[in-house]
């Protein structure tokens, strides 16, 4: 093996600090446990040498306060759930979104939150100076970048490779500075210009592939095609 390629490896399998903050004020609300959940990304993760280190867990028995200072209380999230259209909205009308600046905490890499359903994170985002989108809108801060994940412990594994997916595609756009995948997502295939272009026309986004339905994409199949490790 050359040089450059152990060196390479041995980057990619750097320890990536990660704070796991689960936001569960109903004990039990649904069966899946966000630590068995982040146990399993984590193993997955490491078949393509990403070495996710968690270094702290903070459990959380209230609902995140959203935008405005708002926050939902166990009776109103119980209404919520037999009818999302009682959901907090932001100012824009759709889902309101959790204070992010509340969450950051000094120290790590990235943070992981986990919630239930409405409670307002983003699939991903990135934070900090230099911030890009990462199917999110970034927020500069004065602080390192760190990459913030929202999973939902309704879900399961497959919707947290989803999420981590759509964050890939959302790195090599901006490595490729290339609107591409936009593009995918409206149907639109037609001139790949470069390798992670035409990676995409052969292989399909997060939800499809190319002329095929909605949501036919196979995430797990998708992410061992993925072949830019060394990228992301």
């Amino acid at each position: 093996m050359r040089a450059y390629d152990i060196i390479r490896r041995w980057i990619r399998r750097k320890p990536i600090s990660v704070l796991v903050k689960i936001y569960k004020p109903i004990d039990d609300m649904w069966n899946n446990e966000p630590l068995d959940l982040t146990m399993q990304f984590i193993q997955l993760m490491k078949r393509y040498d990403k070495n996710y280190h968690i270094k702290a867990v903070h459990q959380h028995g209230v609902f995140p306060v959203l935008d405005a200072d708002r926050q939902y209380t166990p009776e109103l999230y119980a209404e919520v759930l037999k009818d999302g259209s009682k959901a907090i909205k932001g100012a824009n009308g759709q889902l309101a979104i959790i204070d992010y600046k509340r969450i950051i905490e000094p120290g790590y890499d990235e943070i992981w939150l986990f919630g239930g359903p409405y409670v307002g994170f983003y699939e991903s985002r990135m934070i900090g100076m230099g911030a890009y989108w990462l199917n999110s809108p970034p927020l500069e801060m004065p602080i390192k970048p760190v990459v913030v994940m929202g999973f939902n412990y309704e879900r399961g594994l497959r919707e947290m490779v989803h999420n981590y997916c759509h964050r890939l595609e959302s790195i090599m756009a901006h490595v490729y500075k290339s609107n591409y995948i936009h593009s995918t997502y409206h149907g639109a295939w037609d001139y790949p210009d470069n390798d992670w272009e035409r990676w995409l026309y052969e292989n399909g986004n997060t939800h499809n592939k190319r002329g095929e339905p909605p949501y036919s994409q196979d995430e797990f199949a998708w992410l061992r095609k993925f072949r830019w490790w060394h990228l992301v």
